[in-house]
């Protein structure tokens, strides 16, 4: 499809590497499957993603009839950040996000890999985002005190699910999260180096 991104209302960003790319596709066949007569962009970031896989993603869109985008990360750039058997790089691929899409989208939904869409999203793009930076979910299923004092992370303040997110792309460049976000984190991986010498 030749869609312009004046003619898209419906972006949705997804990150992946080789070992989420099947449920990655299921994800994204679920998201076109309830958007057949609308106009869908799938923006896909990868670092490490094989040009097989990216390739297969594509046609799987392609086949749809909708638009597709795909950005190649550094893996450098995000050597620094912290990994687990839980956590890979490409959790930090949405930080970037907003910075890489097409400024004519003025918001976009990142979704990850594991999600399943059962309904047609068109409701989340009508909403009024007024001044806000993003949309979430607060995690009811993770948010206990123990993860709280885990994280350091005052009662008061909600733990949301970050697989889910309606980006105000406007309002998050104004703002210059990104970097904010960046700078914050490497507070705290200098804090924790710090703690784990200490100990």
């Amino acid at each position: 499809m030749n869609n312009t991104i004046d003619d898209i209302k419906i972006h949705i960003a997804c990150a992946t590497d080789d070992g989420f790319a099947y449920p990655l596709a299921v994800m994204i066949v679920s998201v076109l499957e309830n958007h057949k007569n609308q106009k869908v962009c799938i923006h896909l970031f990868s670092a490490l993603l094989s040009e097989n896989n990216k390739s297969k993603i594509e046609q799987l869109v392609k086949k749809y009839n909708q638009s597709f985008i795909f950005y190649r990360l550094n893996p450098l750039d995000f050597k620094a950040f912290p990994t687990s058997d839980r956590i890979s790089s490409a959790a930090y691929y949405r930080l970037l996000m907003p910075g890489k899409i097409d400024k004519k989208a003025k918001r976009f939904l990142y979704l990850d890999a594991d999600i399943i869409v059962i309904n047609n999203l068109t409701p989340l793009f009508d909403l009024n985002m007024g001044e806000t930076i993003f949309g979430a979910i607060h995690d009811v299923v993770a948010i206990d005190w123990k993860l709280h004092k885990k994280h350091n992370i005052p009662e008061q303040y909600l733990y949301f699910n970050s697989g889910v997110l309606l980006i105000n792309r406007e309002k998050w460049e104004n703002i210059n999260a990104t970097q904010k976000l960046q700078n914050i984190l490497f507070q705290i991986i200098i804090f924790a180096n710090i703690m784990t010498k200490t100990v």
